[in-house]
C-alpha cells in the first residue's frame, strides 16, 4: 500500500469515527501525514480508482464504514441550527470586557453535530483574568438561559475551556499518539475574534503542521456566523481598562479564583485516565472529565489496522 493510499484511510478512518464523509477537497485538506510533494490532483486521481473507499454522489467514506449521505445531510442541518445559537450566546459573551475570543469546538466544530449536541465553546481570555471572566461569563450565560447545566444539554452552551491570551499552545495537553487535539485544533472555528487570535493560535500550535500540513490555515468565520465588536462593547472595554481601576479587577481575579476552587475541591479531587482532561491554573481552565481521546485514537488505529 502506498504511502498516499495510507494517508487516506487514516484521514477518512478518523472523520468515520463522527459518520462523515468528506469530499475530495476536505479529503486533501485534512490528509493526516500525507507523503511529501502530493497535490490535490494525487488525491482525486486515488480516489477515483481506490478499492477501500465508496463514493457518495460527490463524496468519499471508507468502504464498510459508518459515513453516508444521510448523516453527513443531517449533520449539516444540525450545524446551521447549532451555530445560530451559537452566535447568539456569543453576542453576549462579546460584551464581557475581558474576552478576547470565542472559538466554537468539538462536534459543531468538526461539523458533526447530532439533535442532541450541546455547543463547545473556547474563550480566550484578557491575562491575569481567566478566573473572574469565567465568572461573569458563567454569570451571564446562566441567566439568559444558554448554558448547559446538569441534564439541559440539548442546544447548551458547555463553558468548559478557557486561555489566556499568552497561553495559546495546548501541545502539553496532548496524550501519546493524540489524532482527535490535533485535528480539534485545525478544526476551530473563531466566531469571535476581532483580533485575529485564532491566528496567532495556529502558529503557536505549529507542531500540528507535523502531521496535518494542509490544515492549518487561517480561517474567517462567514459574516453570518461571526459576531463583531459593538459599540456597547467597545465602550465597556474602553471603561474597565482605565487605570483607576485594575486594582479593582486584580482584587476580582483573586476572589473569583479563591471561590471557584472551593467550589470545585471536590472534582478536583477525582483520579481521571487523562491526566490532562481537567487543568485548573492562572492560564488555562480546561474541564473535560469524559475526555474521549484514548477512545478516539483507540478505535482509529484499530479501523486502520483493518485496512493495512
Amino acid at each position: 500500500m502506498s504511502p498516499l493510499q495510507q494517508s487516506i484511510i487514516k484521514t477518512l478512518a478518523f472523520f468515520d469515527l463522527f459518520s462523515q464523509p468528506l469530499t475530495v477537497q476536505e479529503v486533501y485538506r485534512f490528509l493526516y501525514c500525507p507523503p511529501s510533494g502530493v497535490v490535490l490532483a494525487d488525491v482525486v486521481r486515488e480516489l477515483e480508482h481506490a478499492s477501500y473507499v465508496t463514493k457518495l454522489d460527490g463524496v468519499y467514506a471508507l468502504k464498510n464504514g459508518r459515513a453516508t449521505m444521510r448523516s453527513r445531510g443531517e449533520h449539516q442541518r444540525q450545524y446551521i441550527q447549532k451555530m445560530k445559537r451559537a452566535k447568539r450566546a456569543t453576542s453576549l459573551i462579546s460584551l464581557v470586557p475581558f474576552v478576547r475570543a470565542v472559538f466554537v469546538c468539538n462536534t459543531v466544530g468538526f461539523g458533526v453535530p447530532t439533535e442532541q449536541s450541546d455547543i463547545d465553546i473556547v474563550v480566550i481570555t484578557k491575562d491575569k483574568t481567566v478566573f473572574l471572566t469565567r465568572f461573569l461569563v458563567t454569570m451571564l450565560l446562566s441567566i439568559t438561559g444558554f448554558r448547559r447545566h446538569g441534564r439541559q444539554v440539548k442546544n447548551k452552551v458547555c463553558l468548559s475551556f478557557y486561555l489566556t491570551e499568552s497561553s495559546l499552545s495546548l501541545q502539553s495537553l496532548a496524550i501519546e499518539r493524540d489524532i482527535y487535539l490535533q485535528y480539534w485544533i485545525v478544526l476551530l472555528i473563531p466566531i469571535y475574534d476581532p483580533q485575529q487570535i485564532h491566528a496567532r493560535m495556529l502558529v503557536d500550535n505549529a507542531w500540528v503542521n507535523e502531521t496535518l500540513p494542509f490544515a492549518c490555515t487561517p480561517y474567517i468565520a462567514a459574516s453570518h456566523i461571526r459576531v463583531s465588536d459593538t459599540v456597547c462593547g467597545r465602550l465597556v472595554r474602553s471603561i474597565c481598562s482605565f487605570q483607576c481601576l485594575l486594582s479593582l479587577w486584580r482584587v476580582g481575579e483573586m476572589v473569583a479564583k479563591r471561590l471557584q476552587l472551593w467550589w470545585m475541591r471536590e472534582k478536583l479531587a477525582r483520579s481521571r485516565q487523562i491526566q490532562t482532561a481537567v487543568i485548573v491554573s492562572d492560564s488555562m481552565l480546561k474541564f473535560h472529565e469524559e475526555d474521549r481521546r484514548v477512545l478516539y485514537r483507540d478505535e482509529w488505529e484499530n479501523t486502520c489496522k483493518m485496512w493495512s
